[in-house]
């Protein structure tokens, strides 16, 4: 759901807005991967999920603007996944980063740029996107025309809070209608459709509104709130080094 919260003058991350939800984040990989076979789903917190790069991520926080670093974060997937969405800050990234992820094994992808430097499908005017399967890769765009939605406005999806962003989260998956719904669907579309689940972006977005209306999407969410809060927690020590560098360690535990 970053796609919601992002769209303007952020106030939190991702990982917060998870947390108000009630999801626990102070997992092992362990538990990660079993959460991932049991409920579907799973949040990778990036702290406690590392794969070596973290350098990189600290240098580019510290540098606070935009550089060449902002994309290496996706990139640095510790799951191994074979299919993936990515998306991008400049409309001019999107063949080049296909090419990267290509030569990292990703076998069938799709890098986007939003209208509005959204990197996500942008319900407010065309999202470029460059898709990659079979050997073959291909540029295009669409808008919220092309699937009978209202193009929308900026005002209509921006987030807030964690608080009030995890409000929108639970409001769109009880089936509030409107620009908000519409560009989760949009997004949730292109993933369904890259992954084989759909034929296409139109069947994608009929899928996505089934899980939405059936309440299917609310129970995975309560599914993993469930899940994370009964496993056996995992404490964060978090501290860093003289570099800056962000290291964690932890202990398992029953109680807090």
């Amino acid at each position: 759901m970053d796609f919601v919260k992002k769209c303007a003058f952020p106030l939190c991350g991702s990982a917060d807005v998870v947390e108000v939800l009630g999801i626990t984040l102070d997992m092992t990989s362990t538990q990660l991967e079993r959460c991932l076979k049991e409920v579907g789903i799973c949040f990778l917190y990036q702290p406690l999920v590392q794969n070596g790069l973290e350098n990189i991520t600290a240098i580019r926080e510290r540098i606070g603007i935009r550089t060449i670093f902002n994309p290496l974060d996706p990139l640095m997937n510790p799951a191994g996944a074979k299919i993936q969405i990515l998306g991008v800050y400049e409309t001019s990234l999107t063949e080049a980063m296909a090419a990267v992820l290509r030569n990292l094994g990703i076998e069938k992808g799709l890098v986007l740029h939003g209208e509005g430097t959204f990197d996500e499908i942008s319900i407010t005017g065309k999202t470029k996107m460059t898709e990659f399967k079979d050997g073959e890769t291909k540029s295009y765009s669409i808008q919220p025309e092309d699937f009978a939605m209202k193009r929308g406005r900026l005002t209509e999806i921006r987030g807030g809070t964690k608080e009030e962003d995890a409000k929108i989260i639970l409001k769109v998956l009880n089936g509030r209608r409107g620009a908000r719904r519409d560009i989760t669907v949009l997004n949730a579309a292109a993933v369904l459709m890259i992954a084989g689940r759909a034929k296409d972006f139109d069947g994608g977005i009929e899928l996505a509104n089934q899980s939405i209306d059936s309440g299917e999407a609310l129970n995975i969410l309560e599914s993993l709130i469930e899940f994370t809060n009964t496993e056996h927690r995992y404490l964060r020590n978090l501290n860093f080094s003289s570099t800056g560098v962000l290291r964690t360690s932890g202990i398992r535990t029953k109680e807090l």
